[in-house]
């Protein structure tokens, strides 16, 4: 496992703020209900969920069986929790079948999803 962490030209662009924080809270939610579809064939799941992800996260994600998730429904999105820098965020989605992790990072504006942590 690796640590994420803001380049400094990532932490000098903005600094953390209600709106970043909105930012990441819908993101991590709107992964949040792609994801949690094990319903779907596995092609189309990926393409929904492929969006919110990082480049490297597609790589992770792109070879997981959406068969084995067994949340279907996203019920709560908590505060989002910022990282080392403005640009690095924590956000836990609360399904019907127990709690998801997000880690996000933010380049360029935009918060993207590197983690994905399924916790009961």
């Amino acid at each position: 496992m690796h640590d994420i962490h803001a380049s400094p030209e990532q932490s000098a662009i903005e600094e953390w703020s209600p709106q970043i924080a909105q930012e990441a809270s819908e993101v991590a939610t709107n992964a949040a209900t792609a994801y949690a579809r094990p319903d779907l064939e596995q092609s189309q799941w990926f393409t929904g969920l492929r969006p919110y992800l990082s480049a490297d996260a597609q790589r992770t994600f792109q070879n997981v069986s959406n068969l084995n998730i067994t949340a279907t429904t996203v019920t709560s999105t908590e505060e989002p929790v910022e990282g080392r820098s403005a640009a690095i965020a924590t956000v836990t989605v609360n399904t019907n079948t127990g709690s998801l992790d997000f880690l996000l990072s933010r380049a360029d504006g935009e918060w993207v999803v590197e983690k994905i942590t399924s916790t009961k």
